[in-house]
């Protein structure tokens, strides 16, 4: 499919729905993608665990960024539990015992 074509059948797409969802290749994979990216509202960027290195992620979000387009972020897919677990623990513990004395109220 042309790009123009691509755009025009974009712009009809809009006018009769709320969210239209492009998946595409890998960014730096494919010339294609930098185009498609240019015609969106916005991007988000899937990486996958294991998949992707840190500087073909940044050369992304550089060029992303260098274009003006607006990114939405990065969903961080298919991570093995293994890495999850020591997050899961992470986070505040508050306890307020207000006049509780062996479950009974002081009065």
């Amino acid at each position: 499919m042309k790009i123009e074509n691509f755009q025009k059948l974009l712009e009809n797409l809009k006018k009769e729905n709320d969210y239209v969802i492009i998946d595409t290749p890998p960014f730096l994979q494919n010339a294609d993608t930098e185009e498609m990216a240019q015609m969106a509202d916005a991007s988000l960027l899937v990486v996958a665990e294991h998949r992707a290195q840190a500087k073909d992620l940044n050369a992304a979000l550089d060029l992303l960024n260098a274009q003006g387009e607006k990114n939405l972020g990065c969903v961080y897919n298919n991570a093995h539990v293994e890495f999850l677990r020591p997050m899961a623990s992470y986070g505040y513990q508050y306890a307020y015992h207000y006049g509780r004395y062996g479950g009974h109220y002081e009065r």
